[in-house]
């Protein structure tokens, strides 16, 4: 579904917008950041509710910074890590020993409704594991569920919940930038931190200086297609990894084609849904929904291949003995609690609001439809999860404005840094906003990576030489992904 864009923001509504967070820069007090090594520096700043009536109250935003290593006056360099609604404060630690710690101040931030300014829905932290191939009594159930999620939420935040947004967060940025004293800022965002540094640069194009965006959202898909187009990259990233495993048939004994591979992993999976392997100790039986999983969850790992691959052979001739070790029980476990943590996010109260921003389908028959068919087309990774109603299928609320159009004016040509195999955003965000933004694009070829800067040798250098010196990569420059592996 591409969602079509209010064109109603003309010139003048948007300078009138972008003047809104012009008030006295608040006073920043640093000190410890709890939790954090002594490294970064956190304050805490009060940010207007609603932008444009600063009367109706504020919100604590938690800032973050590396200890200053150079003199006074340094630029700021902002950082996101996605979400809607990823805590940032931690994300400066990641890079102080990077190239660009020694020439900006590097700021992060936790964004409204999230860290201090927490909105809590009172749901339990951990989702169980997604259904990849529901029952009709389960589709119906991920429906009422998704009811019962955004009445929890409107009841615990009814308040604030039109005023969070990707746009008033682009506010509460420039908040940041005039109580740390900066003219302009510099800015590098992953993931949804991507779209977030597009609506910031086209709500204050005299504050943005160079920018990078790395693993791009599609502007064109927000929100419930790009959920969606999760489990399409599930599925791409599961049949070139099929076709490694056949390379490799001599070593792991799946098939000597991709589809002859598949065909046996669907006969595993048929055999795991009659008779699930349980290990006691072991913090999940490993059944055809943990296996549609972890297939779509670990096979864009490049690294993890050969490791990967041989789990599952364990867990195929544990499927005719019966007995699976411990220690690959435990290994599947894992893999399955890497992805709850992901989707803990999905629940939190920001997200479910934010991406409420957006339009959706009211229809639920049309969230039914499409779980049948993603269940059937798309089963790895989160198989129908991806394509389910979410809490905005129900909004209760009325956001307080339309979406930002996104346009480049007045500010320097960006970088977008895309993978063709990224798991969480899809090759296909990068080029369109690289289009949309009029920004240089850098693909990263063969690489399951979602987030490549500081892991990505070739990338780090181009986004170092950006930010840093101002230069771009030439045109149609590319990247390799990590190196596929030998068994």
């Amino acid at each position: 579904m591409v969602l079509k864009r209010s064109t109603a923001l003309g010139v003048a509504t948007v300078i009138a917008l972008t003047a809104s967070p012009a008030l006295a820069a608040p006073a920043v007090v640093w000190g410890a950041c709890p939790g954090l090594p002594g490294d970064v520096e956190c304050a805490k700043l009060d940010v207007p509710i609603d932008h444009r009536n600063p009367a109706a109250g504020t919100l604590v935003i938690d800032v973050s910074r590396l200890k200053a290593t150079g003199g006074k006056g340094r630029e700021l360099l902002l950082l996101n890590p996605g979400g809607p609604g990823g805590e940032g404060i931690g994300l400066p630690l990641a890079f102080k020993d990077n190239a660009i710690a020694a020439k900006f101040e590097v700021v992060g931030f936790n964004p409204r409704g999230t860290g201090s300014s927490l909105l809590n829905c009172g749901l339990p932290p951990e989702p169980g594991l997604p259904v990849t191939r529901p029952t009709e009594q389960q589709i119906r159930d991920h429906i009422l569920d998704a009811q019962r999620r955004e009445r929890a939420c409107q009841q615990a935040g009814s308040a604030v919940r039109p005023h969070l947004s990707t746009a008033n967060t682009a506010r509460d940025m420039d908040v940041i930038r005039s109580a740390l004293g900066g003219k302009k800022i510099n800015y590098l965002g992953f993931s949804y931190g991507t779209y977030l540094g597009a609506v910031y640069g086209s709500l204050f194009p005299h504050r943005m200086n160079r920018s990078v965006f790395d693993s791009s959202m599609n502007p064109e898909w927000l929100y419930y297609e790009q959920a969606k187009q999760q489990a399409v990259s599930a599925r791409q990233n599961y049949r070139t990894w099929s076709g490694w495993v056949a390379e490799h048939h001599a070593h792991y004994g799946f098939g000597r084609t991709a589809v002859e591979v598949q065909a046996s992993l669907d006969a595993l999976g048929t055999a795991l849904g009659a008779k699930p392997l349980v290990v006691q100790g072991a913090p999940y039986p490993i059944d055809r929904n943990a296996l549609d999983i972890v297939l779509g969850a670990q096979t864009p790992n490049r690294k993890g291949w050969a490791d990967f691959a041989a789990t599952i052979k364990k867990v195929r001739e544990a499927s005719v003995s019966g007995t699976l070790d411990l220690d690959t029980a435990k290994a599947v476990g894992a893999m399955l609690d890497d992805l709850k943590l992901g989707l803990e996010l999905l629940h939190s109260g920001a997200f479910a609001t934010v991406t409420c921003e957006a339009e959706w389908s009211r229809d639920t028959r049309l969230y039914a439809s499409e779980m049948r068919r993603f269940a059937a087309e798309y089963p790895v990774g989160r198989g129908a999860h991806a394509a389910a109603a979410s809490e905005c299928a129900f909004r209760s609320f009325t956001p307080a404005e339309p979406m930002v159009p996104l346009r480049r004016f007045g500010f320097p040509a960006g970088l977008v840094v895309q993978g063709d195999h990224d798991p969480v955003t899809g090759y296909a965000g990068g080029p369109v906003m690289a289009s949309r933004m009029g920004y240089r694009l850098l693909s990263v070829v063969d690489s399951g990576v979602h987030g490549h800067y500081g892991r990505n040798d070739c990338v780090t250098k181009a986004i170092d030489s950006y930010l840093i010196d101002g230069v771009l990569p030439p045109r149609g420059t590319t990247c390799a992904g990590d190196p596929r592996p030998k068994p």
